[in-house]
């Protein structure tokens, strides 16, 4: 998706973020609730409820939060569990054809390795102004979620019963006594594998570090795919010690197995676990034109193709000639055929326009198929922007199923001000509750409001997002009948509102 696109017009965003920093240390903490529900291909969303995910999760971990973001969102997550690098390998032979939206954990050598592949689509979550800077991605691209550090899981049962001393140092792996007894994945296939071999890199420089794992090898007792198995592997008794990251020997605690951490005091290594959007999974954003004049697509410089009233008078006009529907086909089968035909893909964007009306200004057909196909589509978007005629009747028909942000504009007049008031009170009558609902003053002359225009948005108890100022460029742009999302980034109003989707975080 083009910036200026997405700068535009992302006002419905359907994403949540997590936040998690995991401390390099001890301590215990609440096992996860377990599930055996599990989808070996994530599903295309075939209604409006529904994401697609590949996740470096462990099994237990991933059901939890993923339980806990349906219980808080109604949206169902379809997940396939991969290794990091699995993840990102598949991410990158669907390049063409993305089957999922998210990638979710793993460490960020994964996602910063997926962002010079062009894989990732850029979103920040506002919640990162809690995060300290040395975790956040200088590319504005992928979102940390945890920090985690390298540490020897280790099976206290098994050195109680040997009488030996936990490991303290990375030499201490390369006693005899640990022959056959340590595990970790492969760095191949592993972030936490990738992790450990990177921190010895550092610590052992580039030219020894290779004899180091020569004779670390032969104390190991096997590499795993994924780099939970490792601590897995311990806590059951099938190796001592596990090279692994803290928090996944952590988890295990809770559920009675007994690993005790040990932190090489020579040094050690973490990673900043992360999460981010494919580049091209799913649609990224849906452009719906509900005004009977449509002329969207003029301000956005594309074809606006067939609307749906269109579609609805071309059938209307088959019936009473008695053809144009295929035999082979029911007319509510065509009906639904044609409708969906409706939907213009652009580069950018995809575009549904609701158009005429039918007949005698009733818009009760056309307005039910929109709700339909609004119903089907949505969950297919990160995001949906509608543009509504100027008394939104829309939202007294119930077309938009949920609104997060409603942006009301005005021109800087007194009426103007006073007829988006109007739409206000029926938006609270209808107990619609939208996560925001600000005001934008437009055509503002220098981009300053006169005392009277200020006086009635207080007397309305309206919230100011922004004023847009009268602008030439608008203005020879519609003489030229040039679209208005070409005009250039420097002139006022494109910066004015910029300024004012950044401070709403749209």
């Amino acid at each position: 998706m083009k910036k200026s696109t997405k700068r535009l017009f992302a006002a419905l965003l359907a994403a949540t973020s997590l936040l998690a920093l995991t401390a390099c240390g001890g301590g215990k903490t609440e096992a996860p609730k377990t599930d055996d529900s599990k989808t070996e291909q994530p599903a295309e969303s075939s209604g409006s409820k529904e994401l697609s995910v590949y996740t470096a999760f462990p099994e237990s971990e991933v059901i939890y939060y993923f339980n806990k973001f349906e219980q808080e969102t109604g949206i169902k997550i379809n997940y396939v569990r991969l290794s990091a690098g699995e993840m990102l390998t598949r991410v990158e032979a669907e390049k063409n054809n993305p089957q999922a939206t998210l990638m979710f954990g793993g460490s960020t050598d994964n996602y910063i390795a997926a962002v010079d592949k062009g894989l990732l689509e850029a979103y920040q979550s506002p919640n990162l102004d809690k995060t300290p800077s040395t975790y956040l991605d200088p590319t504005g691209t992928w979102n940390p979620i945890y920090v985690g550090c390298i540490a020897f899981a280790c099976n206290a049962d098994w050195f109680a019963e040997k009488g030996l001393e936990y490991p303290t140092s990375w030499e201490d792996l390369l006693k005899p006594e640990f022959k056959g007894e340590i595990i970790m994945a492969h760095p191949a296939t592993s972030g936490t594998a990738y992790t450990v071999l990177a921190t010895l890199v550092q610590l052992k420089g580039d030219d020894q570090v290779w004899d180091y794992l020569e004779k670390l090898n032969t104390n190991m007792s096997q590499y795993t795919k994924s780099g939970s198995a490792a601590p897995n592997a311990v806590a059951i008794g099938e190796a001592a010690i596990a090279l692994t990251f803290s928090h996944d020997a952590l988890q295990l605690t809770p559920e009675g197995y007994h690993i005790e951490l040990s932190f090489p005091t020579d040094g050690t290594g973490y990673e900043v676990g992360a999460m981010a959007l494919i580049k091209g999974g799913k649609g990224p954003l849906l452009v719906v034109d509900a005004d009977a004049n449509s002329n969207l697509n003029e301000v956005l410089g594309v074809e606006a193709g067939v609307s749906l009233g269109q579609i609805r008078e071309e059938i209307a006009q088959a019936e009473l000639r008695g053809d144009t529907i295929p035999k082979s086909m029911t007319k509510a089968d065509y009906a639904e055929y044609r409708f969906e035909s409706a939907l213009a893909e652009e580069d950018d964007f995809d575009m549904l326009v609701m158009g005429r009306t039918q007949g005698k200004g009733c818009y009760c057909y056309v307005n039910g198929v929109l709700k339909t196909l609004l119903d089907k589509y949505i969950g297919a978007y990160r995001y949906v922007v509608i543009d509504n005629e100027a008394g939104m009747e829309h939202i007294a028909r119930g077309t938009l199923p949920h609104v997060d942000a409603l942006l009301l504009v005005s021109d800087c007049s007194r009426r103007g001000v006073q007829a988006v008031a109007r739409i206000a009170e029926m938006v609270r009558e209808l107990d619609l509750k939208p996560g925001l609902m600000k005001l934008i003053i437009n055509r503002a002359p220098g981009g300053v409001l006169s005392d009277g225009v200020r006086e009635e948005i207080e007397a309305h108890h309206l919230e100011l997002a922004g004023v847009l100022p009268q602008d030439d460029a608008v203005y020879e742009a519609d003489c030229d009948g040039k679209p208005s999302s070409k005009i250039p980034d420097a002139s006022p109003v494109k910066r004015a509102l910029h300024g004012i989707m950044q401070d709403l975080s749209l």
